[in-house]
């Protein structure tokens, strides 16, 4: 089959990528520096469709390492376990200095990792935490083996039903409200329940609310320190 330019672009990006491993450079700088260079937003590789922005403003790093290090030419040149904890933990060797990452994308691009990260990955994080807390007033009060419900939980983040906030997700897209996510529509209704709860809270409330949230990540990973991903973001 005939490659696209956009294709042949990227066939291109992953060679260098290849030659840049070969001669030396640590893998995961040659994969920041051809991430820097994709330019395709969504592709479908090895019969499954990677859409690697969300609402065109939040961008899926990790998403896109996992496709260009699954791809037979680069697999090949990294250790599998450091291919496995890339994929699964977000996690980078460590040797690697994150300090680069912003150097490496450019502005741009690491301007959309960090609406991704604190848009989608902070996000379901608050949510998680969210769920734990409201199980924890139950329980104190009495109320053993309760069930906490999603109703409750976007009640307390963001002041509104589930439904109600499903639907006016599903309206901003002018599209009917569904009960079945796909992992892109699921993505994309967390990013936009962010950006409601950036224009409907108080300041003391999006504090509150952001250190909770990530106080929940490093108890779920406490061996990456997130000020690692966050402190070159000025």
């Amino acid at each position: 089959m005939k490659k696209n330019s956009s294709q042949i672009v990227e066939f291109n990006n992953i060679n260098s990528m290849a030659n840049s491993i070969k001669s030396g450079i640590p893998w995961p700088n040659a994969l920041l520096t051809t991430i820097s260079n994709w330019r395709t937003p969504e592709e479908i590789f090895q019969d499954r469709k990677f859409q690697y922005f969300i609402s065109e403003e939040a961008f899926d790093l990790f998403l896109l390492a996992e496709r260009i290090c699954t791809c037979t030419k680069i697999k090949k040149l990294i250790p599998s376990n450091e291919i496995v904890n890339l994929i699964v933990q977000n996690k980078f060797p460590s040797y690697f200095d994150y300090n680069q990452i912003k150097a490496i994308l450019g502005f741009e691009k690491y301007r959309a990792h960090m609406n991704f990260f604190y848009g989608i990955t902070v996000e379901e994080s608050l949510q998680l935490a969210t769920e734990l807390e409201i199980y924890k007033n139950k329980t104190s009060v009495g109320i053993s083996n309760s069930i906490v419900t999603l109703e409750e939980i976007f009640n307390k983040i963001y002041g509104d039903s589930d439904l109600n906030l499903i639907k006016q997700f599903f309206k901003s897209k002018n599209k009917r409200s569904k009960k079945k996510f796909t992992l892109t529509e699921y993505k994309e209704l967390t990013y936009w329940l962010f950006k409601y709860r950036l224009r409907n809270s108080d300041k003391a409330k999006l504090a509150s609310d952001t250190k909770k949230a990530i106080k929940q990540l490093n108890f779920m990973e406490p061996s990456i320190k997130l000020s690692q991903l966050t402190k070159t973001q000025a």
